[in-house]
């Protein structure tokens, strides 16, 4: 989770893919990640 927070927060992406073998199944963006981490804290 920190690895992705960190290149997200670089800004040299803006979304990370999800790839189930070739197929495109999700992104996860800053946000998602975020709110992950604020759920884990309540």
């Amino acid at each position: 989770m920190g690895d992705l927070l960190h290149e997200l927060a670089s800004h040299s992406v803006q979304f990370i893919a999800v790839l189930r073998g070739k197929t495109l199944v999700g992104v996860i963006t800053r946000s998602d990640v975020i709110r992950t981490l604020l759920s884990i804290n309540q």
